[in-house]
């Protein structure tokens, strides 16, 4: 099962981070769990209240072990894709089909993450790309959940 996990975690890694068409592997697939004798138990992760309401850290850590060096990197990587760019730029350019392979994108790494208000509406930008333009109200709340994301992942990243 550890195995299992760690491939998952390594995997999707991989997706979000591309550089010319490779995937970027960090120490050969085993990004997201580093060899521990047992797998953290909820109760044994530690529980770090963030002042901030657009990630859930708790669950976040959850997710990686409790492993914070492990998040740093995963939240790191968020910010350093270009998946926030693109999406603006296709949306710019009303090119709906690139927007919702960019939103989709956004979504899975933010739930990934338990980022959740971004998770929540990328998910509904997403939902309304597949159907076709956006409603503008739509577009907007995402670049406001956006931007206010980014700074709390940087604010996150500096106490973690």
């Amino acid at each position: 099962m550890i195995r299992k996990m760690s491939l998952f975690y390594s995997q999707t890694i991989t997706k979000w981070k591309y550089n010319k068409n490779t995937p970027v592997f960090i120490n050969n697939f085993m990004i997201a769990y580093k060899a521990k004798d047992s797998l953290f138990r909820k109760s044994e992760v530690p529980i770090i209240m963030s002042a901030n309401e657009y990630i859930d850290l708790e669950s976040a850590l959850g997710r990686v072990w409790g492993d914070k060096d492990t998040l740093k990197l995963m939240l790191n990587l968020l910010l350093e894709g270009d998946e926030f760019d693109q999406l603006k730029n296709a949306l710019e350019q009303q090119d709906y089909k690139t927007a919702e392979a960019y939103s989709h994108a956004i979504k899975g790494m933010a739930g990934n993450l338990s980022v959740d208000r971004l998770f929540e509406i990328s998910t509904q930008l997403n939902d309304e790309l597949k159907k076709g333009p956006p409603q503008a109200q739509t577009v907007q709340d995402y670049y406001d959940v956006a931007d206010k994301t980014i700074e709390a992942v940087k604010e996150t990243l500096e106490t973690l």
